[in-house]
């Protein structure tokens, strides 16, 4: 869901994952225990959780090979990757392997003892394994657990030069530049957002120029601009025209129906330009997401476009556009591929994946456009050919008929002549028959 400049490139990629929140209760042991617990294959760390009672969750990275991590307090197994979460401290069963991110929580009551393990990949046999502690925190029963969050990152590319070279360009200032006007700034999307009930998170850049977003489900505005969020789907006011960028929520219930996101409904700035850049479905009891203000734009170097423009039909007064796409390694964003940091190749492969499939659709719009062009270009000369034809073939029947009149006319007058000099010759026979 976007309205950017014709030319622009916009590509997401999304990534899932944990965040501890922070809590005066977490006593300076677990952070000496996080420090130490990275490494490889089979380790075991002992921890003074402290006196406080509280929900203990531990954050952990076992990244692409599994692993598997059990929790122990005074000969219980409370929390284990693979198992859900027992309230009140209770058993769970074994550990199973697990990879990437995983949250492990339970109960902590100091009376069952103090002094808790962390127990990685214990009794099993394994080689080439990595992991990492990410983290470890002791919370108020009363306060909500962290909670899984989605967490996007958008590209959007424009191209335009500037002279002098602005420090930050957004679409809008890169479309008044290209005199260019963003497509489908007024624009209504339906979706299915699927039978799991939660809150609902979407981040709206509107960059300068102010724009106007509604979410209507079942008849019922559940969420809009400038309005705050409404627990419960509850109904909300009129949107108001806000710029920069937005977060907006709403409480989504599958039974409601599909959503409809209505932008600039009734008409907008034709200039404005704006993405929605993230939509993201989370626990009910999450912490609301932060609004981060201001716009999101920056001049990168990089190839401008440049423009071919074609005749699309002989009057002259259409044209077709096909511009150049910015394909190099700088152009796909591949130039900040870190192969120190393996976590983030995948996710810069994929917008560049995305950059590349936008380009190739875009070219392939075109060609199809060319392409029909071309073939309505060859339907009209077959028209003009076939009048021009039909001209030549009247014109000839018209020549062909008049020149059959002059033939006649023409035998005509010579057979009157014969006559006419036979007359003489026919009274002269007369006299010289009376004569005789």
């Amino acid at each position: 869901m976007s309205a950017l400049p014709e030319g622009s490139t916009h590509a997401t990629s999304t990534s899932e994952g944990y965040s501890l929140p922070t809590s005066p209760l977490t006593p300076p042991s677990f952070a000496a225990a996080v420090a130490a617990a990275s490494g490889t294959n089979s380790q075991t760390i002992a921890v003074d959780a402290g006196p406080t009672g509280g929900r203990i969750s531990l954050l952990l990275d076992a990244y692409g090979a599994p692993d598997i991590v059990e929790i122990w307090q005074n000969g219980t197994r409370v929390a284990a990757t693979g198992q859900a979460y027992a309230p009140g401290g209770g058993a769970v069963g074994p550990g199973a392997a697990v990879s990437n991110q995983h949250l492990l929580s339970f109960d902590y009551d100091p009376a069952d003892g103090q002094t808790i393990e962390f127990r990685f990949n214990e009794n099993v046999s394994v080689s080439g394994t990595a992991w990492k502690l990410s983290g470890a925190v002791l919370q108020d029963p009363a306060d909500p657990p962290p909670a899984r969050q989605t967490t996007v990152s958008t590209v959007i590319g424009t191209s335009a030069e500037f002279d002098p070279p602005l420090p930050s360009a957004d679409p809008e200032q890169v479309g008044r530049a290209l005199g260019v006007r963003p497509q489908g700034s007024s624009s209504t999307y339906t979706l299915d957002a699927g039978g799991q009930a939660g809150r609902m998170d979407m981040t709206f850049d509107a960059f300068g120029d102010a724009d106007r977003v509604e979410i209507w489900q079942g008849g019922v505005r559940v969420a809009a601009s400038g309005q705050a969020y409404a627990a419960g789907g509850g109904a909300v006011g009129p949107a108001a025209a806000v710029s920069g960028r937005q977060t907006i929520s709403f409480d989504y219930d599958p039974a409601g129906g599909p959503l409809s996101f209505r932008f600039n409904e009734g008409g907008g700035t034709p200039e404005s330009a704006w993405v929605v850049s993230s939509l993201s479905l989370n626990a009910a009891n999450a912490p609301l997401p932060a609004t981060a203000a201001g716009t999101s734009g920056r001049q990168e170097p990089g190839f401008g476009l440049i423009h071919y423009d074609f005749l699309a039909n002989p009057r002259g007064d259409s044209h077709l556009r096909a511009s150049s796409r910015d394909l190099t390694a700088a152009g796909l964003r591949l130039d900040a591929l870190n192969w120190d940091t393996p976590e983030t190749i995948l996710a810069t492969i994929d917008v560049a994946g995305k950059l590349a499939i936008q380009a190739a659709t875009y070219f392939g719009e075109r060609l199809a456009g060319f392409n029909r062009t071309g073939a309505q270009t060859g339907r009209m000369s077959d028209v003009v050919q076939t009048g021009v034809g039909n001209l030549v073939d009247a014109d000839l029947a018209k020549e062909g008929a008049r020149l059959q009149a002059l033939q006649v006319q023409q035998r005509l007058a010579a057979q009157s002549l014969t006559i006419a000099n036979a007359a003489p010759q026919w009274l002269l026979s007369l006299y010289r028959g009376s004569g005789g």
